[in-house]
């Protein structure tokens, strides 16, 4: 049986700790990040209003945040439309796309290249069904 030594033993301590510190991290950091998220990007209601070119677009923990040019913010959240290739909005909207809603609707325009799509904040549309 191998000795065991203070060396090993302050490097088994140590990694312990690295350890628990890396996986509290991992826990912590997203929630962090969804709050930052969440309190710069409030979440789209039926009375909102916006129209602009989109700056950036990602997601985070089944939220989709998007930041307009003309400094509008806003989060959706599991927003899909089973007509288009690309069914989730965060994977079909992109940089320099068009972005619109009016007031007192639940309908989100998007326009890219020269085409109109649309898709229902926080639904899923024209999912088909299998017919077996």
């Amino acid at each position: 049986m191998e000795k065991i030594t203070k060396n090993k033993i302050v490097i088994g301590v140590l990694l312990s700790i690295i350890g628990i510190i890396a996986i509290s991290l991992m826990f912590y950091m997203p929630k962090a990040i969804k709050s930052k998220l969440d309190s710069n990007h409030p979440h789209i209601k039926y009375n909102d209003e916006f129209f602009g070119k989109v700056e950036k677009v990602f997601n985070n923990r089944g939220s989709i945040y998007f930041d307009l040019e003309n400094n509008q913010n806003f989060c959706i959240f599991d927003t899909r439309n089973y007509d288009y290739s690309l069914i989730w909005i965060d994977d079909f909207v992109s940089y320099g796309d068009s972005i619109s809603k009016q007031k007192h609707t639940d309908t989100i325009f998007v326009f890219k290249d020269k085409k109109k799509y649309f898709f229902i904040i926080d639904k899923e549309i024209n999912e088909k069904k299998n017919k077996d």
